[in-house]
């Protein structure tokens, strides 16, 4: 349960590092995923997303929460030498998630789980779909087809 900066000076200690497990904070989930896609040497991912903020009750805008397209193309575009790609939180996924992680082909691990958002009430606002995962079966299909990972 780290923030940006102490993510950023491990880097700094260890410039060599390959694989990073964090445990975040909803309030610096997408900063921890910024800080991270900025390190290319990555091959392994890991970042579980907490839905609290310590003690304090507090009404979460969704758009906080959410592991979506968009957080999957920057992970997967950005970090090229990833084999191992492991998210839990809320998601938010359809057949994009699934195109762009078609593209690498290093993946020899893919794990997203979502850990929903028990015990907190949710602000809907601004998100035009209540979240899902959405896979056509042909997509599917056509992933399992050209992915070496599902061969």
């Amino acid at each position: 349960m780290f923030d940006q900066n102490y993510v950023k000076q491990l880097f700094i200690l260890f410039p060599s590092l390959t694989k990073l497990s964090l445990y975040a904070w909803t309030d610096s989930y997408a900063k921890l995923i910024e800080v991270c896609v900025q390190y290319e040497q990555l091959t392994h991912l890991k970042i579980r997303v907490w839905t609290c903020s310590g003690i304090k009750y507090e009404r979460y805008g969704l758009s906080r929460l959410l592991i979506n397209d968009s957080v999957i193309d920057e992970i997967c575009t950005k970090l090229q030498k990833l084999t191992s790609l492991d998210l839990h939180g809320h998601l938010d996924l359809n057949n994009r998630s699934l195109a762009t992680m078609n593209q690498n082909h290093n993946f020899i691990s893919i794990k997203i789980t979502d850990g929903g958002i028990p015990f907190h009430e949710v602000d809907f606002y601004g998100v035009k779909n209540k979240p899902s995962v959405q896979f056509s079966e042909d997509v599917l299909v056509d992933f399992a087809k050209k992915h070496p990972l599902l061969e």
